[in-house]
C-alpha cells in the first residue's frame, strides 16, 4: 500500500491500534490521565517519509 512506505513506522494500522487506546483508557491504567489530546498517529505528525 502507498502509505506503508511513507509512514514514518513503515506501515499503516488496522482498526485495532484506534481499540488498543480505547481499552487503555477506560483502565484503570489511564486513571490519571484527563483533559488531553492524544493522537494515535504513529508519528505522522512528524512528516512523511519520501519515496525514491
Amino acid at each position: 500500500m502507498y502509505l506503508d512506505n511513507i509512514h514514518p513506522l513503515g506501515y499503516c494500522p488496522e482498526g485495532d491500534v484506534i481499540a488498543d487506546v480505547c481499552v487503555f483508557l477506560i483502565s484503570d491504567k489511564a486513571r490519571f490521565i484527563t483533559g488531553t489530546i492524544l493522537p494515535v498517529s504513529g508519528g505522522a505528525e512528524l512528516g512523511y517519509r519520501s519515496i525514491r
